[in-house]
């Protein structure tokens, strides 16, 4: 039986940054998730099917799949490395209606605080 997946909005953001640059930025690290095979896409407007109505995403969040812990990992070990490129980045991991912050400064030390997080919120294998 394959785990359950667990679909993660991550929301980035940067001190003064304008929408371009934060366009930019989600691409940015949309690339270097799909590059480690990641199943990640841009959330849209509306929002992706089934999700709750009236939800608006900024156009900086991205949509992650989780199928198991070493997806989760693996999506913790970029955006890890993706925060600490720049002191002034933050990432909004926000599962339902449930959100945790991850920023350049303390993506080190919340990191294993918040993959249990994100483990507690994965729905029980079917």
């Amino acid at each position: 039986m394959s785990p359950a997946a667990l679909t993660v909005y991550v929301e980035v953001s940067e001190n003064a940054a304008d929408d371009l640059r934060l366009a930019g930025l989600a691409r940015s690290l949309l690339t270097e998730l799909a590059g480690r095979d990641l199943a990640v896409n841009r959330a849209t407007e509306a929002g992706p099917r089934g999700a709750e109505s009236g939800v608006n995403m900024p156009s900086a969040t991205l949509v992650v799949t989780c199928s198991g812990s070493p997806v989760i990992t693996q999506m913790f070990e970029v955006l890890r490395d993706w925060l600490r490129r720049r002191e002034d980045r933050r990432i909004t991991l926000r599962v339902n209606r449930s959100t945790f912050e991850l920023s350049s400064t303390s993506a080190t030390q919340k990191y294993v605080v918040a993959r249990e997080w994100l483990e507690a919120k994965r729905p029980l294998d079917r």
